[in-house]
């Protein structure tokens, strides 16, 4: 039995498509027929029309022409009831009731049917084999797009002008908006990506900065921590070493080839410098009148044990004194008598002997003997690592500790708050005999003065510490507590007075070369 295919367009069944294997295929409002429609509307039920098979080709029969209208591919028929009409495979048959009740909206139908060829009969002569059947008489697979296409097209010729120009002008802007979007989207995400990566590149450098921040910041903190240590350093090594450093007493004076002593010139001049003010000499070989004997003072500190450092001008006064020059003169040499060390934390002094002086620089080593005594010995920056041939460290800025006996014993007298020591001790014209006394009341104590380094100058240190002209000798100390220079000379103005925050220091490599002729441990 060949198949028949009834594709229905609109109606109840609108976009199926219904196969059928019969011969005859029922249209109508009732529900035994093939392809029911909707009868709302009229009053009539029943097979309306039948589409049939006869021998390769297709025949509409109608059953009631008076209340239904056909059309045949949009073409208008009005088929008598019973006689068939013939259809060609693929016709679009359009079903609509004549009459309609009041507010009812009856279907129309539009019916596209195709049939499959009989295989075992030849084909009549005339008949046509449709694209929709294949040579084996199979139906198509493509039939219902293909009538779908016809149908749009169709359906777009009937519509009007605008409405085409409308869908046209649609159909060409959608792609476009699309399109649009797309680069808009893609300059979005490019954007976007840029921007992304500009975040990250200021992340890694914020990054970069926040690590030199950090840096800086503990650079910072170290600087702190070194301007707390060089704030609070002087009490460290005032306590520490304190005890190591020492008031110088001692007096010279001349003797001729003849081993005469130098004496002032008569009595009357007991007791007066050597030189005048008007730059005559009181004194002489042939003098009448007392033994001539000039006392001096100064600083120094222990550096290994029995041996102090000092200025060559405090052991050797004579060294830098003009007067020096005119009694050589006369055939005088100096001559000391006595040079005593007192220390700090001892009430009686130690006898102190030069032994070795520096050929280039202000320096002197003296040599005591300590005994059992515990003195402190004070630590030598930069002893057996310094270059000595390089260039001196460039240590401007740097805070420095001054620890010694500026203008002698006169500063600490006048300290005294003993009353009756303090005049008995300015009765006393000797220097030796007021250092006794301080020593054995324990007020022999160095005085402690802090400034920093201003500059260097010709391979001196320039300070700012105070002092006075009897603080030569002093030991100058760095933040570390280490001795780095020899406090030597103050600088005097034209009118005679102190020129403030400008004296003078020996560094303390100048004292390698003697220290190396040692054979002791050195602090």
């Amino acid at each position: 039995m060949p198949n028949l295919l009834v594709v229905s367009l609109t109606g109840s069944g609108s976009k199926r498509a219904f196969v059928l294997d019969k011969e005859s295929v029922t249209i109508g409002a009732a529900e035994g027929c093939d392809v029911v429609i909707n009868g709302s509307g009229t009053e009539i039920t029943g097979t309306i029309a039948a589409i049939r098979r006869r021998a390769q080709q297709l025949e509409l029969v109608v059953h009631d022409a008076n209340h239904y209208s056909f059309r045949i591919n949009d073409e208008p028929h009005a088929p008598t009831e019973g006689m068939p009409v013939t259809l060609t495979n693929g016709d679009v048959i359009a079903v609509e009731p004549r009459c309609v009740a009041a507010g009812a909206e009856p279907e129309k139908v539009l019916l596209s049917v195709v049939a499959k060829p009989q295989a075992d009969l030849p084909p009549v002569e005339g008949t046509l084999q449709f694209p929709e059947v294949d040579a084996a008489g199979q139906l198509h697979p493509r039939t219902a797009t293909r009538f779908l296409k016809e149908l749009v097209f169709a359906l777009y010729a009937e519509m009007p002008a605008w409405v085409r120009a409308v869908a046209l002008l649609l159909t060409a802007l959608i792609p476009l908006s699309v399109l649009s979007a797309t680069v808009i989207v893609f300059v979005f995400l490019w954007n976007y990506a840029k921007l992304a990566e500009d975040l990250r590149s200021k992340n890694r450098d914020s990054g970069l900065q926040i690590d030199v921040l950090l840096e800086e910041n503990e650079k910072l903190k170290n600087r702190l921590k070194d301007y707390e240590e060089a704030i609070n350093f002087a009490p460290k090594i005032a306590t520490s070493y304190r005890g190591g450093v020492c008031l110088i007493v001692g007096t010279y004076t001349y003797r001729d080839a003849q081993q005469r002593p130098l004496r002032y010139i008569d009595h009357s001049f007991d007791g007066s410098r050597a030189l005048s003010a008007d730059g005559k000499l009181n004194v002489s070989f042939e003098g009448t009148g007392d033994e001539f004997f000039e006392e001096f003072s100064g600083t120094g500190f222990v550096v290994a044990e029995g041996v102090v450092l000092t200025n060559r001008h405090i052991v050797q006064p004579w060294w830098t004194d003009p007067t020096d020059k005119l009694i050589t003169q006369l055939g005088g040499k100096p001559y000391i008598k006595e040079i005593q060390a007192y220390f700090p934390e001892h009430k009686t002094p130690f006898a102190l002997k030069p032994v070795k002086f520096s050929q280039e620089s202000d320096v002197a080593m003296c040599m005591f003997s300590p005994g059992d005594a515990k003195i402190p010995i004070l630590p030598i920056e930069g002893f057996g690592e310094e270059d000595e041939t390089k260039p001196l460290p460039d240590i401007t800025g740097q805070a420095i500790l001054l620890m010694g006996f500026p203008s002698g014993v006169d500063v600490l007298v006048a300290q005294l708050t003993d009353g009756q020591l303090k005049r008995d001790l300015e009765r006393r014209l000797r220097v030796s005999e007021k250092a006794f006394l301080l020593a054995q009341r324990g007020e022999l104590v160095p005085l402690v003065t802090q400034g920093h380094v201003t500059r260097l100058v010709a391979g001196r240190i320039v300070h700012d510490a105070a002092t006075q002209e009897g603080g030569s000798g002093s030991p100058i100390f760095n933040s570390s507590g280490k001795v780095i220079g020899i406090n030597a000379q103050v600088t005097i103005d034209e009118g005679g007075g102190q020129v403030p925050g400008n004296n003078l220091a020996v560094p303390i490599r100048a004292a390698f070369g003697l220290l190396r002729e040692i054979e002791k441990p050195l602090g």
